[in-house]
């Protein structure tokens, strides 16, 4: 996934599994991730009398906002890996009717009160989001992928809006071109009659 900056972070399941989610403000979200770096590698390669490649360290991230929800959606199918059967697809389906909003949602699946620390991430606000009911995190990730979706079809539409307002100016254009002064001033001509 990417960080706030679009830098790739490289996550293995157990930090996936340490992703804490926290709210952060009205509306905004933060998502704290543990991921492997091969920053320093080498001089942990040397310290551990180990091989550069099995020399991993991991670092703390922590993405905001809109890289948050787009970093959460990508790791909620990993956290979700085991699936769920018509019973917990109906409770996930459930579970967002129930909610107002996608906001509302985040909030349940990080709930400060369900906090359970991990010896990798024990000082990181939020709840982990492999922690909460598999119900919510089904409905979340139904519910960032349909708000994403959501996203790229206004995306498109308006892509759409702008390529029909382009080919109209460049067909208006177009139309002047063809078009001789004499031609020109009869139609304006026929204009002025027509508005009287």
């Amino acid at each position: 996934m990417r960080d706030n900056d679009g830098m790739l972070l490289r996550l293995t399941q157990n930090n996936i599994d340490a992703a804490r989610l926290a709210v952060a403000g009205d509306e905004q979200w933060d998502l704290s991730v543990l991921h492997a770096t091969t920053k320093n590698a080498q001089r942990w390669a040397r310290l551990l009398r180990r091989d550069e490649e099995t020399a991993v360290v991991h670092k703390l991230s922590v993405l905001h906002g809109a890289a948050a929800l787009r970093a959460l959606a990508m790791l909620l199918p990993r956290a979700n890996r085991e699936g769920a059967n018509n019973e917990g697809v109906t409770a996930a389906l459930k579970t967002i009717e129930q909610t107002s909003n996608l906001s509302a949602l985040l909030r349940l699946a990080s709930d400060e009160r369900v906090v359970q620390p991990t010896k990798v991430a024990p000082r990181v606000p939020g709840k982990n989001v492999s922690n909460a009911p598999a119900h919510v995190r089904l409905a979340l990730e139904i519910s960032l992928h349909a708000d994403e979706e959501q996203r790229a079809m206004e995306g498109e539409l308006k892509e759409l809006e702008q390529r029909w307002r382009d080919a109209e100016e460049l067909a208006r254009i177009a139309d002047t071109l063809l078009i001789t002064d004499e031609t020109d001033r009869h139609l304006e001509r026929l204009r002025t009659e027509h508005r009287q």
